[in-house]
């Protein structure tokens, strides 16, 4: 190539280059990042959390708030974190402190603790020092002293929570009652009234009376969800119904929980929908497919996202980088361009036509 084939080349890319730059000014000057999504061009916003309770946390320069479906500002871009709303409050951090905050912005409990988790039943866990958990209620009240070495979320009122003496686990009720004694290496969260438990690196199932009633001998074990769970045998998965009893045989490379009488399965390096009587019901080409949520799962094909519904339809095409699933109706995607949508259950884009720009 000559030498003048070389300078005509670069100054047409300097030319070029000066006209994206003054199309971008010219872009974006007139942005104004409080104005409602439908009536604006351009959002330099990312998406932080699912729609809960009407609203969507969002960031804005750096700092995250809280904008209606509509747009609107309601809880202003001033927290390092914030977290789904649940019973109410979000889980809001400022400076690695955490508080929580209601629907409309006001701090509620005020951000003085180094941890804390999402209220459940009326109860969050919280720390000062991460090495001593307890319970607060919904006015910043201590209603279960700090003293316990991890506390999970309360559900159908029993709270797995670590003794700081044996470093074990068991449950406690809302009055701090210790209702099933620490002997558990790890202990999830009740689920239909049954909670996985874990010793020596094997899983198995108690009751709310502390009853071991599945033997703890699997390698791995999902919560009971719509009545069964997800359990492996030599590296295959099946489900166990509540009395340990295997109702569909391990048999599968890959195995989601039930959700309405549905599953996906991976034999042979194909995706099934199944009933529960492990009939397959659709065939699906996709390399990936989680649980259904709501009624739609998720799915990915060479690397990327969409979501199908409870037939194999797709809801939205795997065209996405990434997604939250469906909550509340509503779900997340994030595009190959980068931009994040909320979508509804029809599929349809309520952002407007707008787009959430990450840069």
């Amino acid at each position: 190539m000559s030498v003048g084939k070389q300078i005509s080349g670069v100054v047409l890319f300097l030319v070029t280059l000066i006209q994206v730059i003054f199309f971008i000014r010219d872009f974006n000057k007139d942005v104004d990042y409080d104005s409602p999504l439908s009536e604006i061009k351009d959002i330099r916003r990312k998406i932080k959390t699912n729609v809960s309770e009407g609203l969507l946390g969002v960031i804005n320069k750096g700092k995250l708030g809280f904008i209606n479906l509509e747009g609107e500002l309601v809880v202003p871009y001033v927290y390092d974190n914030v977290e789904d709303f649940s019973e109410g409050f979000s889980k809001v951090s400022r400076g690695f402190k955490y508080g929580f905050i209601d629907r409309f912005g006001s701090e509620e409990i005020p951000l003085i603790y180094d941890d804390a988790h999402s209220f459940s039943e009326g109860l969050s866990s919280v720390s000062f020092d991460l090495k001593n958990y307890g319970y607060i209620n919904k006015k910043g009240d201590k209603v279960i002293p700090f003293n316990y070495l991890t506390a999970k979320s309360f559900k159908e009122g029993l709270a797995p929570v670590q003794s700081s003496e044996n470093k074990l686990f068991g449950a406690i009720n809302k009055k701090g009652k210790v209702i099933i004694p620490f002997k558990y290496d790890n202990m999830m969260e009740f689920s239909e009234g049954i909670a996985v438990v874990t010793k020596n690196d094997r899983y198995g199932f108690v009751n709310k009376k502390g009853k071991e009633i599945i033997p703890i001998k699997y390698e791995y074990a999902t919560n009971f969800q719509d009545g069964l769970a997800v359990v492996p045998i030599d590296n295959k998965w099946g489900y166990i119904n509540k009395k340990g009893k295997i109702v569909i045989p391990t048999e599968y490379d890959d195995a989601t929980s039930f959700s309405n009488g549905l599953a996906n399965v991976l034999k042979d390096g194909k995706w099934f929908i199944i009933n529960k009587k492990n009939e397959i019901l659709y065939e699906l080409n996709y390399d990936k497919v989680h649980s259904f949520s709501e009624g739609f799962a998720a799915v990915s094909k060479d690397g990327f996202w969409g979501f199908i519904d409870r037939k194999g339809q797709e809801l939205v095409p795997p065209f996405n980088k990434s997604f939250k699933p469906f909550k509340n109706n509503y779900a997340v995607i994030l595009t190959k361009i980068d931009f994040y949508y909320v979508i509804d259950s029809t599929g349809e884009n309520i952002n407007h036509h707008v787009s959430f720009d990450l840069k």
